[in-house]
């Protein structure tokens, strides 16, 4: 049985980056949850010299140790948006934008939502 969908901003709409840099969300704790479905999109990619863009969805046990779901990242193109989904199976839940290139700067989001453990609305199953 699917539980409860619970709807959820990770980068709000338009999160904007600049400079060829990682940039990470603060965690979130998706202890409660069991699944994540999010909706990715980035515009265009100013910058001097091949500038680059890849979001990681990561999760934790510790908030240190960080395991991305996809390690070779997303990244769905110019004006593209993308469904990205994943088991959670740790506490945190956190994205990473990185940008690389000389010069780069991106706007993007990551909404979407995370369902939870138990179809009832508790946390645990």
């Amino acid at each position: 049985m699917k539980g409860q969908l619970v709807p959820v901003a990770l980068l709000p709409r338009y999160s904007s980056f600049f400079g060829a840099a990682a940039y990470a969300t603060a965690p979130m704790n998706v202890e409660a949850y069991c699944k994540g479905t999010m909706t990715l999109w980035r515009g265009p990619l100013p910058g001097t010299s091949t500038p680059t863009f890849k979001a990681y969805f990561e999760d934790s046990h510790d908030g240190v140790v960080w395991t991305p779901f996809n390690p070779s990242g997303e990244d769905p193109g110019e004006d593209v948006a993308m469904v990205v989904r994943f088991d959670l199976q740790r506490r945190w839940l956190r994205v990473r934008v990185v940008l690389g290139g000389t010069d780069p700067a991106v706007s993007c989001f990551a909404v979407g939502n995370l369902e939870l453990r138990n179809p009832e609305g508790g946390g645990t199953p």
